[in-house]
């Protein structure tokens, strides 16, 4: 797994089936287990694909529109100090 201007580094295990709530979202997911400094988690691009997440950046807010039209609205938290760009990174399989 790689990140945005880190080294890659290897995958340590597949947790299947986490229970996981986000605001009022709940749902089933898997986690793949990396070794990062900068995150307790990070939800990639295959998470906002299947709960047809998207971001509202002026609003400050991510919609999860997986249950019908904006069926969920979580707040975003921008760290101070911080360029916006920092805060959504991308991760790519290596």
């Amino acid at each position: 797994m790689k990140t945005v201007n880190s080294i890659p580094k290897p995958i340590s295990g597949v947790t299947r089936g986490v229970e996981l709530q986000i605001a009022t979202w709940k749902g089933v997911v898997d986690f793949s287990m990396i070794s990062v400094d900068d995150y307790d988690v990070v939800l990639g691009m295959e998470f906002m694909d299947k709960v047809k997440a998207f971001l509202i950046p002026f609003y400050n807010t991510t919609c999860i529109a997986q249950g019908g039209a904006m069926s969920c609205m979580v707040p975003v938290v921008r760290q101070q100090g911080k360029s916006s760009h920092a805060t959504f990174q991308v991760l790519e399989e290596w």
